[in-house]
């Protein structure tokens, strides 16, 4: 009998300590289930913010997009609105150079119709510059005389030069034809 009441009193402290055992790691797993539902909820709260910015993101993609096609139908609808009447100026200036203007006239016609042939130039450089934005620019090489463009310039400038008391003086002495 005191064998039994040994055991018994050894098996009643096993088991004592088995459902302190049970007890700390229930504990345990009940704290990490709290600690893993608190990290799925801050992951479901990053997830809607991610969401929200997004959603943000997309509206301010499509709201630049819509606003470069805007750009681009406006460029493209001004520069031919402005083009058609500088084309008009450098047609009617070409007819009257070939009504035998006096010298001084003939002087004045080339100045406006190199002036509007420049103009109609910066149009259709920012013409270029909306295809270069969408990728629609082809570049080519065209011919054209460096003595005749620079020329043109010294011109179109020598009446402004002289109001200021300024010489302007054109001297050439390269190759007139060229390509670029």
């Amino acid at each position: 009998m005191l064998i039994t009441r040994r055991h018994s009193r050894r098996l009643r402290i096993d088991n004592e300590k088995l459902e302190q055992i049970i007890t700390d790691r229930t504990q345990e797993i009940v704290n990490q289930r709290d600690q893993i539902e608190q990290q799925n909820k801050w992951i479901s709260h990053k997830n809607e913010a991610l969401s929200l910015k997004n959603k943000e993101l997309e509206q301010a993609k499509n709201q630049a997009e819509e606003a470069a096609k805007a750009k681009s139908q406006f460029l493209s609808v001004m520069s031919h609105e402005i083009r058609t009447p500088m084309n008009a100026v450098i047609g009617i200036t070409h007819l009257l150079m070939r009504d035998n203007p006096r010298p001084e006239q003939l002087e004045d016609l080339k100045i406006l119709k190199f002036s509007a042939e420049n103009l109609l130039g910066l149009i259709n450089d920012v013409l270029d510059l909306n295809k270069i934005e969408a990728g629609k620019l082809v570049i080519e090489a065209i011919n054209f005389n460096l003595k005749n463009l620079a020329g043109g310039v010294h011109s179109s400038m020598i009446h402004k030069a002289k109001e200021k008391g300024i010489e302007f003086r054109f001297e050439y002495d390269v190759a007139s034809a060229l390509c670029g």
